[in-house]
C-alpha cells in the first residue's frame, strides 16, 4: 500500500502550473451534487451528460434528508439553542449542506479561479 496516496496525496508529485484537469472535474462533481455553480469547460460538459442522472438522485437523497443533522451539529444546535435562549427563540440555522475537503490539496484549487494560479 502506498502511504501517500492512502493518507490523500496526489500518487505523483504535484506541478505548480495550478490544479489538474482531473481535480477541477472532481471539484465541479463536488459543487453539482450540492446544486452550486460549476466551472464550465468542455471536458466538464462531457461528464455532466454522464452523472446527470446520479447527481439528480444523490439530490433527491440530500433533499429527503434535509431535516436530519449529523449528531455533532444536533449538539452544537441544541447547545446553541440553551445558551441564546430567549435572545434568539428560533435559534441559530445550521446548513445542511456540507462541502468535505476529502483528498489533500482541494482547498487551494477552491480557493482560486480554476484558470488561475493567484
Amino acid at each position: 500500500m502506498n502511504l501517500r496516496t492512502a493518507i490523500g496525496f496526489p500518487p505523483e508529485e504535484k506541478n505548480d502550473s495550478g490544479p489538474s484537469p482531473r481535480m477541477i472535474q472532481y471539484i465541479n462533481l463536488k459543487l453539482a451534487a450540492l446544486g452550486l455553480p460549476i466551472y464550465e469547460s468542455a471536458e466538464m460538459g462531457e461528464l455532466q451528460d454522464i452523472v446527470s442522472s446520479h447527481l439528480a438522485n444523490y439530490r433527491e437523497k440530500n433533499r429527503l434528508l434535509a431535516d436530519t443533522m449529523a449528531p455533532a451539529d444536533q449538539r452544537i444546535s441544541d447547545f446553541l439553542k440553551a445558551y441564546l435562549g430567549e435572545d434568539c427563540p428560533e435559534g441559530p440555522l445550521l446548513t445542511t449542506k456540507y462541502l468535505t475537503l476529502d483528498p489533500h490539496g482541494l482547498a487551494r484549487p477552491l480557493s482560486l479561479p480554476p484558470s488561475k494560479d493567484e
